[in-house]
């Protein structure tokens, strides 16, 4: 937060510093927490203290961040517990999003699932579990946009933020190889099921896919 930034119209001074904050969280530069000043963002971007509380109010509801009872701004953490009831509702909406997709997809589709399937592999094989992460949600977007649904769609990649967030937090949902290799597996077979139409397969591979023991 040295550099001071610049915003392009249309967006609000409000928007921006909430879009920079966001994907500060995001990126990891900003880490749980650690505090944020209004202060230090407001001179960053050269405005009133009144944008910058407008931008972390938003991110205080979206749970990005916690004002405490000192009013301090905190970057929020996550538990091992939240990060399964998040699973559990991408996993509810997962199957429709992609049943959908099914009507929709093209060969060009196929032929880029096929591709990052085996990219997948590759950071499996090397135990690049981050890179691995980076490329499944990159792959469940890539199907979910196809689905024709835009609320339906909007709703699953706010749910993958908040997973790249958790994951940024040090919540892996592969704690251990066997993890990931259960992971790439049902990748795998949702190639094969959505080449095949199979609805039956997709929902069981689905429904273990999204599942974190307790």
């Amino acid at each position: 937060m040295k550099k001071q930034k610049t915003f392009e119209s249309p967006a609000t001074i409000s928007e921006t510093i909430y879009q920079y904050i966001k994907q500060a969280i995001l990126s990891g530069d900003l880490r749980a927490k650690q505090r944020i000043l209004e202060r230090e963002i407001a001179n960053l971007y050269n405005v009133s203290q009144t944008p910058v509380r407008e931008a972390i109010r938003r991110l205080s509801g979206e749970k990005y961040l916690i004002i405490n009872a000192r009013k301090e701004i905190i970057v929020a953490g996550a538990s091992w517990k939240e990060v399964q009831e998040l699973y559990e509702v991408v996993g509810l909406l997962d199957f429709p999003a992609v049943n959908k997709a099914m009507e929709n997809i093209t060969d060009k589709d196929i032929e880029d699932l096929r591709k990052m399937t085996r990219e997948l592999k590759n950071f499996m094989d090397m135990r690049k579990s981050d890179s691995y992460l980076d490329l499944t949600l990159e792959i469940h977007d890539k199907i979910w946009s196809l689905c024709g649904n835009k609320f339906l769609y909007e709703t699953l990649c706010h749910l993958i933020e908040k997973i790249s967030f958790f994951c940024k937090q040090g919540i892996s949902p592969y704690p251990e190889e066997a993890a990931l290799q259960r992971s790439f597996e049902d990748h795998n077979n949702l190639l094969k099921a959505i080449l095949n139409k199979d609805t039956k397969k997709l929902r069981d591979i689905i429904t273990r896919h999204w599942y974190l023991p307790y």
